[in-house]
């Protein structure tokens, strides 16, 4: 080390020290991309919540849409059908539809790109806590007491309600005494896992 001038690795010293960058957060980053293009149609507040999604509802989203099989994959921008919605304007089901409102920009597709990267946090998290995730991953059938019959995934089950998640992420809750009885056992059992 003889000879090595202090103000030559000092530089290199210093880059370790630097903060690390902060994860985006929900309500102050993305939050208001949303509520400026998306609220017309997906908003607990303005009483419109087209596809059941209302971004201002932070526990909905935080249970049914955030999640490995939703529409918005933590980790996973490239594979979350949000991103799909939102970036491809020749998708059928692009976001928001043609006529309706105003598009996202180029930079605000990358952050809400980023933040589902970097874990699609809705709430900020306590050390060593996690959001549970109940959305089953596998579709079953399910069957009204009138035999109409829907193929869903299981996302829960409330006062006496049945929480069901469509493939196209529309989420239904649905009275559990109206279900035939093999359905109703059927949530039970989940519910019970």
């Amino acid at each position: 080390m003889q000879g090595m001038r202090l103000d030559r690795i000092l530089p290199f010293l210093l880059v370790g020290l630097a903060p690390a960058a902060q994860a985006l957060d929900y309500v102050t980053d993305i939050f208001p991309i949303f509520e400026a293009k998306c609220f017309d149609c997906h908003s607990k507040r303005e009483g419109v919540s087209k596809g059941s999604l209302e971004l201002d509802n932070l526990a909905d989203m935080e249970e049914f849409y955030i999640g490995p099989y939703a529409s918005m994959k933590p980790g996973k921008p490239d594979e979350s059908d949000l991103v799909r919605y939102i970036s491809d304007p020749s998708d059928p089901d692009t976001m928001p539809p043609k006529g309706k409102g105003e598009r996202l920009t180029t930079a605000e597709i990358a952050l809400v790109k980023q933040w589902l990267a970097e874990g699609a946090k809705v709430h900020p998290q306590k050390p060593g806590s996690a959001v549970a995730k109940k959305v089953s991953p596998d579709f079953h059938n399910w069957r009204n007491a009138d035999g109409k019959e829907i193929k869903a995934r299981f996302a829960g089950l409330t006062d006496q309600k049945v929480e069901l998640l469509l493939a196209n992420g529309v989420k239904y809750s649905y009275p559990l005494e109206k279900l035939d009885p093999s359905s109703q056992a059927l949530a039970r059992q989940l519910a019970a896992k």
